[in-house]
């Protein structure tokens, strides 16, 4: 059967949920009929429903889709209402398998997922990257389509999306509730009890070309000038900024950084910091030491420019990192872009050094800065690097500092 109705319903996404009654829902009705008219719901329900062909997981693997799984939220109290559940082997049909092992052929069937939510009620739908293959059974991140009182809340076939647990800048609102949410007095502090939790953190930040070329492909190895530097031109330089931090987006780095330090410096327990910089080789920049004394090794960091070299920068920040003691140990690598050196296997390096790390006992904690906002390889990869598959991500270098309170949240409470 065909995933779409012969007339494209209307889709309208959100991307702040919609808390007061005289606001517009946060998508709208739509004269189409529903996708799943096959299910009733009771009386004050209405029906959530993914639908899309299944293939099996060797099949997708083959063709080289990526896999993601979904889940759906309450906006008010941020419970996981339903999710994709990891997959079973039975009721795939039968396969022709090639002599490597990866399926040439697969008959497709029209899978469909329903549920009945309240109507009075606002939900965040959210789509992540799987980190195991069988961790969402038969979801096609490509193809499907959701629905919700009978109005397409997404089409990934149009705009798939990513979201990380916490954010919801990229997630989907639908529903709508007749009273806001219960108020709650917002608070800088960890949602946590764990402020007294000691720990050591290193950061490890990204000075590879992409951080100031502006998709022009340069490296930006030559951001300083040989002599008179008010006559020096450059495809990565900035003149708003001076020579060794070269443009504005890695002075955005370092003012996200500094933040960091700032915030987990007021901790009510023992902490030291070091930092790492990296591009093709990563550099010690500064050993643990004290809050105050990081914010200065920060602010005289000297961009390089170069290629990308996770692998090195984990490496290095574990070396800054005490292997016993009670302290918690945490790597905040800051990048943006995947790895491109060692130039043999660059993302397979990274990731062994990540595997590495925690099993020493290293929570590692991703920062990606990507305008793609749905690039599935990158996030995938990052999630694999990451302790527990989360990525804080987002489009550009001036949202950084709105990661604050999550990340605060994420090492106080880890």
């Amino acid at each position: 059967p065909s995933l779409y109705p012969s007339a494209s319903p209307s889709i309208e996404q959100s991307t702040q949920p919609s808390m007061e009654h005289s606001l517009q829902p946060s998508i709208e009705k739509s004269s189409q009929p529903s996708l799943s008219p096959s299910m009733e719901c009771p009386l004050g329900t209405a029906l959530f429903s993914i639908e899309h062909p299944q293939k099996s997981d060797q099949y997708l693997k083959a063709a080289g889709i990526d896999r993601a799984t979904w889940r759906i939220k309450d906006v008010c109290s941020g419970e996981v209402i339903d999710q994709c559940l990891p997959c079973s082997v039975e009721g795939f049909k039968s396969q022709t398998r090639n002599s490597n092992g990866s399926t040439r052929h697969l008959e497709e069937k029209f899978l469909e997922k329903s549920r009945c939510l309240p109507v009075n009620n606002e939900y965040v739908l959210e789509v992540l990257p799987a980190v195991d293959l069988n961790e969402c059974c038969g979801f096609d991140p490509a193809t499907a389509v959701m629905t919700y009182n009978s109005v397409v809340v997404k089409d990934m076939a149009s705009n798939s999306i990513f979201a990380d647990d916490s954010s919801s800048n990229d997630a989907v609102y639908f529903g709508e509730r007749e009273m806001p949410c219960p108020s709650e007095t917002p608070s800088s502090s960890p949602t946590c009890s764990k402020m007294d939790q000691e720990f050591n953190l290193c950061i490890a930040v990204d000075m590879s070309g992409s951080v100031c070329n502006g998709d022009t492909g340069s490296e930006c190895t030559g951001c300083r000038a040989a002599f008179l530097p008010m006559f020096f031109d450059s495809e990565c330089r900035d003149s708003s900024v001076n020579e060794d931090t070269c443009c504005d987006n890695f002075g955005i780095v370092q003012e996200f950084s500094s933040l960091m330090v700032n915030s987990l410096g007021d901790f009510p327990a023992e902490k030291s910091f070091s930092v790492v910089q990296f591009a093709t080789n990563a550099q010690l920049a500064g050993e643990l030491a004290s809050a105050e004394q990081t914010l200065t090794v920060i602010d005289r960091l000297d961009y390089t420019g170069g290629l990308t070299n996770h692998a090195s920068a984990i490496q290095m920040c574990q070396g800054t990192l005490p292997s016993s003691g009670d302290r918690k140990n945490f790597i905040m690598l800051i990048t943006d872009g995947i790895s491109s050196e060692p130039f043999w296997d660059p993302e397979g390096e990274a990731e062994e050094a990540a595997t590495s790390a925690k099993s020493d006992g290293t929570f590692i904690i991703p920062i990606f800065i990507s305008p793609y906002a749905n690039d599935w390889s990158a996030l995938a990869f990052m999630s694999r690097l990451s302790s527990d598959g989360k990525v804080f991500d987002v489009t550009d270098f001036e949202s950084l500092n709105g990661l604050q309170d999550r990340l605060v949240d994420q090492v106080s409470c880890s």
